[in-house]
């Protein structure tokens, strides 16, 4: 694929849960918060164009988020950005 065809900012998502085809991986990623059990290192593995540039964002994002934890345990999305 041309370098030119590629984005390489990730489109514009305020929340970790918006990300779209990923449930599986929000899903994890956002009960490592909620339980505050996050890993030293995640892989973010896939064919081109999957989103995974963009999980990875959104996750670092979340984490860097004071009271991610809090607010996730409580059932509130957590905006990120």
């Amino acid at each position: 694929m041309s370098s030119d065809l590629r984005s390489s900012e990730p489109p514009d998502l305020s929340r970790l849960s918006e990300l779209v085809g990923q449930a599986r991986a929000t899903t994890v990623l956002s009960a490592a918060i909620r339980r505050d059990r996050v890993a030293h290192a995640y892989l973010f593995r896939g064919p081109e164009g999957v989103g995974k540039s963009t999980a990875a964002m959104l996750f670092a994002q979340a984490l860097n988020c004071e009271g991610a934890a809090a607010a996730m345990r409580a059932g509130n999305a957590v905006p990120v950005g």
